[in-house]
């Protein structure tokens, strides 16, 4: 579910009261199978250049399957910009590695360049995804400016700092760089926070704004939680590994066991903990929405999906991508409380009979 399912264009008239509305997953393994083969077999075979239109069609049916009250979403992309989009950052990626390789002195110079562009990558990425996307005819939208972006992406410049070390070789400083490094993941779920609430609060559907209320602590909060269920688990893998060190090599992988549940645990805890704060604080006018996402159930569709694709040697994929949504659908209940004329939309934002278009320039999708 992306973060488009708070809103709905649901007209109920004054004072019709609080309403919970159904959010329902209706796609099968069986309909995305072929969806998921014809998209690997042609991106395969144009080597790559299908995969623009590949997402479309897979976006197409995750949306017009994800309803609303009894209403499904709208996936608007166009294939041509995602491809656009797709060419740039391929470019730029084969330029890197090629002067990486050719000429040294030059990368560092086109790593800061990228970090000047990714804010605009982000503003553009974000307002692709807002445009493209609609329910009951109603576009998303997403506004902001660079500047904004600069200060959210790069608060506290620990960015910046790393890649002006590798700028100036500042990378024989260890010191300096572990200080730098260690600063920075203490302040990740900070960041986190902040680029969160940038996206969600310069988002709106039917001329109203997203707002996102909810402090930093609580996210801190759960990536704890997170590391505490996975040092248990670090130290079990060096204790197993400690009493296996001259064991056969086979063997000895045994002890990596522990460490792999406490990855699957910390990741299931901190997406499903973190999902709950964002959809919980989150508001549209009179819509509300409640998360009711559980650790142990999303640890346990990791591991089974993660056992079904390795069985079935990644034929089950599309299986364990259904059984993800639907489960993530079944979680999420809106509610609704008064009028809701006002998110009927404006003729800005409503979609256009005749498809949809960019309505500004580079607005290019530069999310892979």
């Amino acid at each position: 579910m992306h973060a488009n399912a708070i809103a709905t264009s649901i007209d109920k008239g004054e004072g019709a009261g609080e309403a919970c509305l159904a959010v329902t997953f209706t796609g099968t393994a069986r309909d995305y199978f072929r969806i998921w083969l014809v998209n690997l077999c042609l991106s395969l075979a144009t080597l790559g250049v299908f995969s623009a239109w590949a997402k479309v069609r897979k976006q197409r049916y995750f949306h017009s399957h994800t309803l609303l009250d009894g209403v499904p979403f709208q996936y608007l992309g166009r294939p041509f910009a995602i491809l656009q989009g797709r060419v740039v950052a391929a470019t730029f990626l084969l330029a890197y590695s090629l002067l990486s390789y050719i000429a040294p002195e030059v990368a560092p110079f086109m790593l800061a360049a990228a970090v000047v562009a990714a804010p605009w990558v982000i503003l553009r990425s974000a307002a692709f995804a807002a445009h493209f996307r609609a329910h009951r005819n109603v576009r998303f939208q997403f506004k902001s400016d660079y500047l904004v972006a600069v200060a959210t992406l790069y608060w506290l410049g620990a960015i910046p700092v790393l890649v002006t070390g590798s700028l100036f070789e500042w990378w024989g400083q260890d010191l300096l760089m572990l200080a730098v490094s260690g600063v920075s993941a203490m302040l990740f779920p900070l960041w986190w926070w902040r680029l969160k609430r940038f996206l969600l609060a310069n988002l709106s559907y039917g001329g109203v704004a997203v707002s996102f209320e909810v402090r930093a602590w609580p996210f801190y909060r759960v990536y704890l939680q997170g590391m505490a269920m996975m040092l248990p688990c670090a130290a079990a893998s060096v204790g197993v590994g400690f009493f296996l060190q001259d064991a056969h090599e086979a063997l000895a992988m045994v002890s990596l066991l522990p460490m792999g549940l406490g990855y699957v645990l910390m990741t299931a805890h901190v997406e499903a903990q973190s999902g709950n704060l964002l959809w919980n604080h989150c508001r549209l006018g009179p819509v509300r929405v409640q998360a009711t996402l559980r650790t142990w159930k999303l640890a346990q569709l990791y591991v089974t999906n993660s056992a079904a694709i390795l069985v079935s040697c990644g034929l089950l994929l599309p299986w364990a991508v259904i059984r993800m949504k639907r489960y993530r659908a079944s979680c999420l209940t809106v509610t609704v409380d008064g009028d809701l004329a006002r998110l009927r939309g404006t003729e800005h934002t409503r979609v256009a009979a005749a498809g949809a278009e960019i309505s500004e320039a580079f607005q290019l999708d530069m999310a892979l």
